[in-house]
C-alpha cells in the first residue's frame, strides 16, 4: 500500500494481520494505492518516493503457520502436515525476512515491527507520518502462544526453517512472542540498543548539568507532538473492571509532554492487565491542576483494589514490573509513596515534605477515601490558584498524614531511588522516572523519546 497524503508505504507479508492493518490505513487515507509486492517494488524504484516512509509488520513463525493452516485445512488436515510439507521443494510459507530482503534491495524500510504489539507499533509508524489513528483500539491486543500446539519434531523444523526470521526478529531465537522484538531495517545487524533504565542510568552522572544546556530548548520546538492535532476527550478510561486502576491528569499547557506521558502509561497498562483513568483538564478551575488528584482519585478508588496516583512528568521506565511487586509485599499497608528531596534530612529545618505526591498508591479503605476526601477539602476551602499554595498539595497531604497517622502504621515511603526516581539516581532497576521541578521543554524533550523508544520499537 502507498499512501500519498502522508507519504508512507505498507508492505505486506501476506500473514493474517495484514488485511486488518490495510482496512485500518484506508479508512484514515484519502489517496493510496493497493499494489501486491511485485508491483510494489517496481513502483518505489521511481525517484518520488525517496521522501516516503516505509514500514512492515512481521509475524512470529508459531503463530504464522498456525494460524496458515487453521485457514487450509483441506490441504494441510494437521500441523505436522504443515510442517512436512517445509521440507518440500515448494512450501506454502516463505521466511519473512526473505521478503523484506528482496523488497529493501529497491526502497529502505524504515521500522519493522511486530503484530504481536501491532496497536504500540503501528500507532508509533503512522504517527510519525503526521496521522493519528482513531480506531487503534480495535486492533488485538492479545496473542495466543501456539508453540503448545507444535511436537517437539515440529518444533525443530520451524526453528530451522524459519532460523534467519528468529535471528532477525528474536532476542533469544527461542519460541514466547514475549521475547520478539522489533528491528530496525537494517536487518543484517545485531541490535546494540539498551534498554530505557540503562540508557537513563548512564546519563544519571551527567544530568546536574546537561539539564541546564540550552539545544535542548531548541530541540524541544521541533517535536512532532507540538504539532498539535485532534482535541483529546475530557476524560477515557481504559480495562475499567481491573482490581487496579492507574489515574493521570494533564491540561492544554503542559500537553506536549503530558500527552504522551499518558499514551506510556496507557500502554504499560495496557500489557499488564491494569485499568487506566485519563483526565485532560482539571477538575477544579478555580484552583491549579495539582491540586484536582484527590478529587480524580476519588472519582474511582471504589471500583479498583488499588487507585495509582501518576504525575504527567513520571513515566514509566521498566514495564516489565507489576504493581503486585509492590502490593503484595507490603499488602498491610494501605498508602505507598516515596520520600520527598531531603525529606530525610537530619536537620529539621532542611527537611523537605513527608512524601512525593508524583506517585501514590492507595487502597480501597475507609481510611483512605477519608483521608482523599481531607485533602481535597482543603482545596475546595481554601484558595489554592498555585502549585505551592499552602506549601504544595504533597504538603498538606503529608500534615494529614502526620496528624492522622504519627507512626506511620498505614503507610509505607520508599526511597526514591527505588520507587519514584529523580533522573539524577536512574539505575538499571529504576521503575518509574520523575522529572520533578525540571524545565519543561527538557520534560518535553525526554519524555517525547520515551514515548517513541517504548511505543514506536517496545
Amino acid at each position: 500500500m502507498i499512501c500519498h497524503d502522508y507519504k508512507f508505504i505498507y508492505l505486506p507479508l501476506g500473514h493474517d494481520y495484514d488485511k486488518i492493518i490495510t482496512d485500518l490505513l484506508i479508512e484514515e487515507s484519502s489517496t493510496y494505492e493497493l499494489l501486491n509486492q511485485e508491483a510494489l517494488s517496481r513502483e518505489l524504484e521511481k525517484p518520488e518516493y525517496k521522501d516516503y516512509t516505509g514500514f512492515t509488520f512481521v509475524r512470529d513463525p508459531f503463530g504464522l503457520c498456525y494460524e496458515f493452516q487453521q485457514k487450509n485445512k483441506t490441504h494441510y488436515p494437521t500441523l505436522s502436515h504443515l510442517v512436512s510439507s517445509l521440507r518440500g521443494l515448494n512450501p506454502p510459507i516463505i521466511p519473512q525476512l526473505s521478503h523484506i530482503k528482496e523488497f529493501t534491495s529497491s526502497f529502505p524500510l524504515k521500522t519493522i515491527g511486530k503484530v504481536e504489539k501491532i496497536n504500540r507499533n503501528l500507532r508509533g509508524v503512522v504517527e510519525d507520518c503526521g496521522l493519528k489513528l482513531k480506531k487503534y483500539a480495535q486492533l488485538p491486543n492479545n496473542f495466543p502462544e501456539y508453540i503448545g500446539a507444535y511436537s517437539e519434531e515440529d518444533i525443530s523444523t520451524i526453528k530451522e526453517y524459519f532460523k534467519e526470521d528468529f535471528q532477525a526478529f528474536y532476542v533469544n531465537h527461542l519460541h514466547s512472542s514475549d521475547d520478539f522484538t522489533p528491528t530496525s531495517a537494517s536487518v543484517s545487524q545485531p541490535s546494540t540498543n539498551l534498554s530505557l533504565t540503562e540508557e537513563f542510568g548512564k546519563l544519571a552522572p551527567t544530568w546536574a548539568t546537561i539539564h541546564e544546556l540550552p539545544c535542548f530548548k531548541y530541540l524541544e520546538s521541533l517535536l512532532p507532538f507540538k504539532k498539535g492535532g485532534d482535541e483529546p476527550p475530557l476524560y477515557r478510561s481504559i480495562n475499567p473492571d481491573k482490581d487496579i486502576a492507574f489515574v493521570s491528569l494533564c491540561t492544554p499547557e503542559i500537553y506536549s509532554y503530558s500527552l504522551p506521558s499518558q499514551e506510556i502509561l496507557e500502554a504499560y497498562c495496557q500489557k499488564q492487565g491494569y485499568a487506566g483513568h485519563f483526565y485532560t483538564q482539571s477538575l477544579d478551575k478555580s484552583s491549579h491542576p495539582t491540586w484536582s488528584k484527590a478529587a480524580a482519585l476519588l472519582n474511582h478508588i471504589e471500583d479498583h483494589q488499588y487507585v495509582i496516583w501518576l504525575d504527567s512528568d513520571a513515566v514509566i521506565l521498566d514495564e516489565n514490573k507489576k504493581i503486585s511487586d509492590f502490593t503484595e509485599k507490603y499488602s498491610r499497608k494501605l498508602i505507598l509513596g516515596s520520600h520527598d528531596i531531603g525529606s530525610e534530612h537530619k536537620d529539621p529545618d532542611k527537611q523537605g515534605t513527608l512524601m512525593n505526591g508524583g506517585v501514590l498508591f492507595f487502597k480501597n479503605n475507609p481510611y483512605c477515601i477519608n483521608l482523599l476526601k481531607r485533602w481535597r477539602d482543603f482545596s475546595l476551602e481554601n484558595h489554592t490558584p498555585n502549585l505551592f499554595s499552602f506549601g504544595s498539595d504533597q504538603e498538606i497531604l503529608s500534615q494529614l498524614l502526620r496528624k492522622s497517622d504519627p507512626v506511620g502504621f498505614n503507610y509505607k515511603l520508599f526511597n526514591m531511588s527505588d520507587f519514584n526516581t529523580d533522573p539524577r539516581h536512574v539505575t538499571k532497576n529504576t521503575f518509574i522516572m520523575h522529572f520533578l521541578s525540571y524545565p519543561d521543554h527538557l520534560k518535553s524533550m525526554f519524555i517525547n523519546y520515551i514515548h517513541h523508544s517504548l511505543l514506536s520499537n517496545g
